[in-house]
């Protein structure tokens, strides 16, 4: 895995994790009921 020179593409993954995760987290909460 590359790590990007620029903070700020490092950011864009980060951000595009984080809400990624947060989407597969509300869709298991979903699930369960």
């Amino acid at each position: 895995m590359s790590v990007p020179r620029t903070a700020g593409s490092h950011k864009v993954v980060l951000a595009t994790y984080s809400s990624y995760d947060a989407a597969q987290h509300a869709v298991d909460v979903l699930a369960r009921h």
